[in-house]
């Protein structure tokens, strides 16, 4: 059962004590007590388990069963004593794992995240029985070969964890008229995607320091790279994952983005 609001339990505690009151003011006149007390008795049962749920109305109901000295007192004293327990147990109560304090409702998580927290991400999915896929890339103009790619890599775990080179690694490896989407950007793309479960932006020229922090179950490259040739691969290995390497789509990738634009609108392009 959630956790109620203020206001849910303050309305509790008003038809529970209002009834148990009514209760006991109609059953002094002995004549007519016994089918009435029956009826209200039903009557409180019934709002008991519509404001409480059905286990706890039938714990309330069992009250007067095992206690009957109870039975002595006002009703109303073991109604009120028993919903502070049940007040008193909610408070306490655990909030599910990713809930907002305010509502108790689960709320999504961050997808982009430094590499401490990524690591201890990661540490999270596979201490609860998750395989984690790691992979890595530039990412720069995303398009249909990224994401079929990444829908790819995704498909061979629970989790995907992407890697991305920052703006800084990526002019050390393609130049300084690269990237032409800032890591900012590009992170906010790939953390968009469904398939994307946590992204995290390094600055070194290849990945290696990122996943010996992350350490995650497998391993994925695109392209035709040989296995034993994907940097990285052998710390995951170590660790008993696997290391696999996927194709591009053909004919799809920034540089042919970018040179299909230059040959269509070269210097003279216009929005």
């Amino acid at each position: 059962m959630g956790r109620p609001s203020s206001n849910t339990a303050g309305r509790r505690w008003a038809w529970a004590l209002g009834l148990a009151l009514v209760s006991d003011a109609l059953s002094f006149p002995v004549q007519w007590a016994a089918p009435v007390q029956l009826g209200l008795d039903l009557a409180t049962a019934l709002a008991l388990w519509g404001l409480l749920g059905w286990r706890w109305s039938y714990c309330l109901a069992l009250v007067p069963e095992a206690f009957p000295g109870l039975a002595s007192f006002p009703s109303w004293v073991v109604v009120v004593a028993a919903l502070y327990g049940l007040e008193r147990l909610e408070r306490t109560a655990p909030e599910p794992a990713g809930a907002d304090r305010g509502t108790g409702m689960a709320v999504e998580e961050a997808k982009i995240l430094d590499r401490g927290e990524a690591a201890a991400r990661v540490a999270r999915w596979k201490a609860a029985g998750g395989k984690v896929v790691f992979t890595n890339g530039v990412f720069d103009l995303l398009h249909v070969g990224h994401l079929r790619y990444l829908a790819q890599a995704r498909a061979l775990g629970d989790r995907l964890a992407v890697g991305l080179n920052s703006d800084s690694s990526v002019r050390g490896l393609k130049g300084d008229k690269r990237p032409i989407l800032p890591q900012d950007e590009r992170a906010e793309l790939l953390a968009g995607l469904s398939c994307v479960d946590l992204v995290c932006v390094f600055d070194e020229p290849d990945p290696r320091a990122l996943i010996r922090a992350l350490r995650p179950s497998v391993l994925v490259k695109g392209g035709d790279w040989p296995v034993e040739k994907i940097l990285g691969g052998d710390t995951v290995v170590a660790d008993g994952g696997r290391v696999l390497s996927l194709p591009f789509v053909p004919g799809r990738s920034t540089t042919a983005i970018v040179e299909s634009i230059a040959e269509r609108y070269g210097a003279g392009f216009k929005e």
